[in-house]
């Protein structure tokens, strides 16, 4: 058999054979192309403080190089569709949320995070600014063992300056955090470096240098005291924690 000009059209799939069974030569063939089965994920933003319902952007990362936007109803609730079959959405995807008056948002939904999740509203809670609160970007990388940059990190970089210049009064030390490989004075040095490189970075955008500590913790607070994957990139990040 030689089955060849394999077509999609609408719900079908048409393609030419020379199988036993048709009328002679080449024939038509169609059959049935069923679309890839999805379920809707609801989501709710809220106060964390009050349980209101806060009305945002948000924007959801499906890997490095796609983003989606998305902006809440008046009552902080939006949807998205995913896969049915959760391992197709490998890593998982992560949701960020940066609104005025609230510290900026960041959760990421693995393969097994989607499969334990219910048909009800996903709740996504906002913490009101407020001195001594803190928050962590993950997807601040840097190439390894240097406190360069990566590129990938210049969108969430970014949406930190947009966040920053809406939150004019808010003051910031940046903390940088190791992972608990290597000795302590080289991780410490290395973790202040990189906090000095965000500094750098967002000053080099117009905001105020006053505005901002930069101080390294290297493997003194590690979010999880353990070695190796997961744990390592979880322990690698860049904290911000409010001045004032």
């Amino acid at each position: 058999e030689n089955d060849i000009y394999l077509t999609l059209f609408q719900d079908q799939l048409f393609f030419c054979s020379d199988r036993q069974g048709g009328a002679g030569n080449y024939d038509i063939y169609a059959i049935d192309h069923p679309e890839e089965q999805q379920q809707d994920l609801r989501f709710v933003v809220r106060n964390a403080r009050t349980g209101d319902a806060v009305q945002s952007r948000v924007r959801l990362d499906l890997n490095a190089e796609q983003s989606l936007a998305r902006i809440t109803d008046e009552h902080g609730r939006f949807a998205i569709a995913v896969p049915a079959d959760t391992s197709a959405v490998g890593d998982g995807f992560t949701v960020r949320i940066q609104q005025r008056g609230f510290l900026p948002f960041e959760r990421t939904f693995s393969e097994g995070d989607l499969n334990g999740l219910s048909a009800d509203e996903i709740p996504l809670e906002l913490s009101p600014i407020e001195k001594d609160a803190s928050f962590t970007l993950h997807a601040i990388q840097f190439d390894y063992n240097s406190a360069t940059i990566r590129s990938e990190s210049y969108p969430v970089l970014d949406e930190l300056v947009d966040y920053l210049s809406s939150n004019p009064d808010v003051k910031l030390e940046i903390i940088g955090h190791t992972d608990l490989h290597g000795e302590y004075d080289y991780n410490m040095r290395l973790s202040r470096e990189r906090a000095q490189a965000v500094f750098d970075y967002l000053t080099a955008r117009e905001l105020n240098r006053n505005r901002f500590q930069v101080s390294g913790a290297g493997f003194t607070r590690p979010l999880i005291d353990r070695k190796g994957s997961p744990y390592d990139e979880q322990n690698r990040r860049t904290e911000f924690r409010v001045l004032e």
